[in-house]
C-alpha cells in the first residue's frame, strides 16, 4: 500500500523580504539555501503531502486562510525531498494574494490550482501550464479548457516570469491584455502560434539565445509592442508574426533600404520591411530571415537571396506589377535558384517556393508549395503565360496559382493524382488547362473565377469521366459542365 503523510508546515505565505532575512538551522553542506529556510516557518497555512513512490512532496494552501495578503512562494525542498507538485486548485480562491513563485523542481502543476486568485498580479513559473508538454498555456491554471478562452483570467495579470521551460507553446499567454512584462529562461527553443496574441499592453521582449523558431501570430496584435530582441539562433518564423505591432521599431538600412529587427550584435537579422521606392531587394549579408508578409511590393523588379538567408516568408495580397527577377547566392546553404530557373527552390526538399512570371519551373522539382505563383503572373499583353509543369512534380500545393490573370494556358504533371482546392482561384484569363490521366479529384473551388475556362484536355475517357473517375464538388461539376472537353489526351512523359 502506498504511503502518504500529510503535513501542516509554517508560512510558505510571507513576504519576500522575511524569507530574505530566514537564518539556515542547518549549516551541512548537503542543504541548499532553500532547503534551509524551511524550518523557518511559524503557522500553519501550507499542506505538503509526503508520497512515497515518488520521494516528494506536493504542495497545497490551507483554504482557512484564503483571505490572506501576503505572497506564496512554494519551495523547491521540504526537509531535503523535493516539492514536485502543486495539487489542483491548490491556491482555490486566494482572492487577495499579490504574487506566487512556484520553484524549479515542480514538474506539474494542478488544473484550477489558480481558480480564484482575483488579484494576482505577478507569477513565477517553471513553465506555462501543467507541465511542460500537457496542457501548455496559461489558463490551464485559471480552470480555462482551451487557451483562445480565458475568461476565467483575472484581469490584474501583468508580470510573468519563466525559470525552466523547454518552449513556450501555442497560445501559452493568448489574450493576456494586462500582461506588460514577461521574463523567459534561456534554454527555451521555439515560440508556438498565437503564443504572445493579444497582449496588447506587452511593449518589449527579451528571446531568449536559444530560440530557433517563431510560430505563426505569435506576437499578433501587440499594439504596444515597441522593442524585440531577436536572437541570431532564431531560423524560422511562421505567417503574421507581427501583424499588428503598429508601434515596433526598427533598425534601417540605407544600402539595402530594408527595415530590420535584431539585437545589439546584429542588428540585421529579420528583415520585416523594405522602403516604398525598393527595386531590387538586397539585404545585409547579416540577414537570415526575410519576413515580408502582406507588404506594398509594387515596386521590386528583382528579389536576390544572399547567401545567410535560412527562411523566407514573401506576400503580397496587392500583387506584383514589375517583379520579373528571383535569384539564390550560389553559396546558401537552404535554397537554390537552380538552371538560372527564376524561382526559388528549398534545396533539400526540391519544392519550389516562390516563382514569378518568367519562371522556368526544373524537372527536378517535386512540388510547388501554396501561394508560390500568387499574384505574380499578372500580365496579359501582349500574350498569356504558357507554363508547362514537368512530370517530376507530384503536388502542387492549395492557392498555389491563385490570382494569376495572365496564366493562359497550363499543363499539369502526369504525376499528380489531385488539382488541390484554390489552385487556380482568380485566374480569369486561364482558357486551357491539360489535365493528367493521373488526376482523380479536383478540390474545392479549384477553378472558382476562372470566366475565360473554354477547354479541358483531360487524359481519361469520356466514359470514365462520366462514371466520376474525376472527384470533385457540384460547384466545380456545374462550372465544368459549361466547358469545352476533350478526352484521351495522352501526356509526354
Amino acid at each position: 500500500m502506498k504511503k502518504i503523510k500529510i503535513l501542516l508546515v509554517g508560512t510558505v505565505i510571507f513576504s519576500l523580504w522575511t524569507l530574505s532575512s530566514c537564518k539556515p538551522k542547518n549549516n551541512s553542506s548537503e542543504q541548499n539555501s532553500t532547503s534551509s529556510y524551511i524550518e523557518n516557518f511559524n503557522d500553519d497555512r501550507a499542506i505538503l503531502t509526503y508520497h512515497e513512490e515518488t520521494d516528494s512532496y506536493s504542495f497545497r494552501m490551507n483554504p482557512l486562510y484564503r483571505n490572506s495578503r501576503d505572497n506564496i512562494i512554494v519551495p523547491n525542498f521540504y526537509k531535503e525531498k523535493k516539492v514536485t507538485e502543486v495539487e489542483e486548485n491548490a491556491f482555490k480562491d486566494y482572492e487577495y494574494v499579490n504574487k506566487i513563485i512556484v520553484s524549479d523542481n515542480v514538474n506539474k502543476i494542478g488544473k484550477g490550482s489558480l481558480s480564484g486568485c482575483l488579484r494576482i498580479q505577478e507569477l513565477t513559473l517553471p513553465f506555462v501550464g501543467e507541465t511542460k508538454t500537457t496542457n501548455p498555456y496559461i489558463g490551464y491554471l485559471f480552470n480555462e479548457e482551451r487557451y483562445t478562452s480565458y475568461s476565467l483570467i483575472p484581469p490584474y495579470l501583468s508580470k510573468i516570469t519563466l525559470t525552466n521551460a523547454t518552449s513556450i507553446s501555442d497560445g501559452a499567454f493568448y489574450g493576456l491584455e494586462a500582461l506588460n512584462y514577461v521574463s523567459l529562461n534561456d534554454g527555451i527553443n521555439r515560440i508556438g502560434k498565437d503564443a504572445f496574441n493579444r497582449c496588447k499592453e506587452l511593449t518589449h521582449i527579451t528571446i531568449p539565445n536559444s530560440v530557433t523558431y517563431i510560430g505563426d501570430y505569435a506576437f499578433k496584435d501587440c499594439e504596444n509592442l515597441t522593442s524585440i530582441y531577436a536572437p541570431d539562433s532564431i531560423e524560422k518564423i511562421g505567417e503574421e508574426v507581427f501583424n499588428g505591432c503598429i508601434k515596433l521599431n526598427y533598425n534601417y538600412d540605407s544600402t539595402s533600404k530594408g527595415y530590420y529587427l535584431g539585437n545589439g550584435k546584429n542588428k540585421y537579422l529579420i528583415l520585416v520591411n523594405i522602403a516604398s521606392d525598393c527595386t531590387i531587394l538586397n539585404t545585409d549579408e547579416m540577414c537570415k530571415v526575410i519576413y515580408l508578409n502582406d507588404k506594398e511590393l509594387n515596386s521590386l523588379e528583382t528579389i536576390n537571396i544572399t547567401k545567410n538567408i535560412k527562411d523566407i516568408n514573401i506576400t503580397s495580397s496587392n500583387g506584383w506589377k514589375k517583379l520579373s527577377n528571383v535569384s539564390v547566392h550560389s553559396d546558401n546553404k537552404v535554397y537554390d535558384s537552380r538552371n538560372n530557373c527564376n524561382a526559388i527552390i528549398e534545396s533539400s526538399t526540391n519544392r519550389l517556393i516562390f516563382g514569378t512570371k518568367n519562371t522556368r519551373i526544373p524537372k527536378d522539382v517535386v512540388s510547388i508549395s501554396s501561394k508560390a505563383f500568387q499574384n505574380k503572373i499578372i500580365d496579359r499583353n501582349p500574350s498569356l503565360k504558357t507554363l508547362v509543369v514537368p512530370n517530376s512534380v507530384n503536388t502542387i500545393e492549395d492557392n498555389a496559382f491563385e490570382g494569376c490573370i495572365g496564366l493562359g494556358s497550363i499543363t499539369l504533371s502526369s504525376s499528380m493524382d489531385r488539382i488541390s482546392d484554390y489552385m487556380f482561384n482568380g485566374c480569369e484569363n486561364l482558357h486551357i488547362v491539360v489535365i493528367p490521366k493521373s488526376i482523380d479529384t479536383i478540390g474545392n473551388n479549384a477553378f472558382n473565377g476562372c470566366y475565360h475556362l473554354e477547354t479541358l484536355y483531360f487524359g481519361c475517357s469520356n466514359e470514365e469521366y462520366n462514371e466520376g473517375k474525376i472527384h470533385m464538388d457540384k460547384k466545380t461539376s456545374d462550372q465544368l459542365s459549361m466547358v469545352n472537353k476533350v478526352f484521351g489526351w495522352k501526356s509526354n512523359d
